[in-house]
């Protein structure tokens, strides 16, 4: 079987998931609307680096065989070819960007990240395996990678947006292992499939899509890699066949994963009543339950942001003026350029005085200062709601609250369930990838009304659920101290 760069990436990372992806590429899963997301993220990028070569040709072919055919016709022009296509025996490449270099050629690879990654180095290094040994000369290797510190300033100028990399040196480093390699990833993918223990590498440098279903089905519930900041002590207690937490003897835990184990054993929660109760006596009514969503656009969409600049699109806002008075939701999905009306609608609702609650807090915190930097009228304001804000993730953080069904960590998916019988699955959008994936989708032109409207009602009831959690999960820490 053929082996092209994103195959030999996934080899190096492992065997198996190579395997898979050769044999029985059936059992991955659908591409998700955060995948689609990021693929459409990736083409725009692509489609602007050629902007910064005029005169480059455009081989935009899916056919092997045409595509080659059409870098062969067009070698000899001598100017830059965008997805120049190569073969070597098995293997095949396509180059982002092939630029003549006097009698011979610069190998660039297009990469959405603002830095050149170990990866990069190993996906360049293919293609210059394959590109020389196909009789093409290769002189210089670059990564050109986005330029996080470009400002948006009218249309996009792609020769501002992106930096390019001179990774020659590495490249040279890495080809010397790549024949190598690729034999033994094509024994791997000719014969069954591999036996590949898990391990670090199951999320590095991607996150397996094949760990939930195939590699890590084997693991209990309440598996050794829960523990929360387990690392790389998680893999060693499984190859000494400790599975479950509740089995763990003789290995020195940390307090939190000590309380984890604890939980489980005696199956009832972890409370420290003295320290949740000081964290709820410094709220003070009226609270103002806050949730902000946000993207974060590898290519700026509005003047003065820059590449992955989180924008805020959206906040959820439940108010409740005393401990007796009912509850109040107010919530916006601003389009255009959102910024200011999230900051406007804040302004409104506030008030003065009153502890804004929010689920992990330097999120919120964060957006906040990013839009006082953009409205510097605001920034006043935005100083003085700063030091309202108390962190609701803080008992759960500190272990202050600890049930089994968080499963070892303090994020709002896990610990709402854990407390109140409230969870994201029956909703559209569950999570905040999924939110931003429709909000793209929600600002685009070619979205017609009655889709836009749907998404709207959609995002609004995620959002909403987010801050209502946070009410819950408030009232519940406060009926567990009373």
């Amino acid at each position: 079987m053929s082996l092209t760069k994103s195959s030999f990436i996934t080899g190096l990372q492992c065997h198996k998931l190579l395997w898979y992806s050769k044999n029985k590429r059936e059992v991955f899963p659908k591409r998700s609307k955060i995948d689609e997301l990021k693929f459409n993220q990736g083409s725009e990028i692509g489609q602007l680096a050629k902007k910064v070569f005029s005169d480059g040709i455009d081989i935009t072919e899916l056919n092997h065989d045409i595509a080659l055919q059409k870098t062969s016709d067009n070698i000899n022009l001598k100017k830059p070819i965008f997805e120049a296509a190569f073969n070597f025996e098995d293997y095949f490449i396509r180059i982002d960007i092939l630029e003549p270099n006097d009698d011979s050629w610069d190998i660039i690879e297009v990469k959405s990240s603002t830095s050149v990654k170990e990866q990069h180095i190993d996906d360049v290094a293919f293609q210059k395996y394959v590109a020389i040994n196909a009789g093409i000369k290769i002189k210089k290797c670059y990564v050109m990678h986005i330029n996080n510190q470009y400002i948006k300033t009218g249309e996009i100028e792609p020769i501002k947006l992106f930096s390019k990399t001179d990774v020659t040196d590495k490249v040279n480093e890495r080809i010397i292992e790549i024949k190598n390699e690729i034999s033994i990833m094509q024994t791997a993918i000719s014969n069954d499939c591999p036996d590949i223990k898990i391990g670090p590498h199951c999320n590095k440098p991607y996150s397996c899509s094949l760990k939930k279903d195939i590699c890590w089905k084997f693991l209990p519930k309440n598996n050794v890699m829960t523990l929360t900041r387990v690392g790389k002590k998680g893999f060693e207690m499984i190859d000494s066949n400790i599975l479950d937490i509740k089995d763990i003897t003789g290995i020195k835990l940390s307090e939190k994963q000590r309380i984890q184990q604890e939980t489980i054993i005696n199956d009832k929660p972890h409370i420290n009543y003295e320290k949740l109760k000081e964290f709820i006596d410094d709220i003070k009514y009226p609270i103002y339950f806050l949730d902000f969503e946000a993207m974060n656009p590898a290519v700026p969409l509005y003047d003065g942001t820059k590449p992955y600049q989180h924008i805020p699109f959206q906040y959820s806002l439940h108010i409740q003026e005393n401990e007796n008075s009912k509850l109040t939701h107010h919530s916006l999905v601003a389009l255009d350029d959102p910024r200011e009306n999230i900051i406007l609608g804040l302004k409104k609702l506030l008030g003065e005085t009153g502890t804004i609650l929010a689920y992990n807090k330097s999120f919120e915190i964060g957006r906040l200062n990013d839009l006082a930097g953009w409205y510097p009228k605001y920034k006043e304001w935005v100083d003085e709601i700063n030091k309202r804000f108390i962190d609701l993730i803080v008992p759960f953080r500190k272990f202050y609250f600890y049930d089994s069904k968080q499963m070892g960590s303090s994020s709002i998916k896990y610990v709402l369930p854990a407390l109140v019988d409230l969870n994201y699955s029956e909703l559209e959008i569950g999570d905040g990838f999924t939110a931003i994936a429709e909000y793209v989708k929600l600002i685009d032109d070619n979205t017609n009304d009655l889709e836009k409207e749907k998404i709207i009602n959609n995002l609004e009831e995620y959002c909403k659920l987010d801050t209502f959690a946070m009410v819950k999960i408030y009232e519940k820490l406060k009926n567990i101290i009373s």
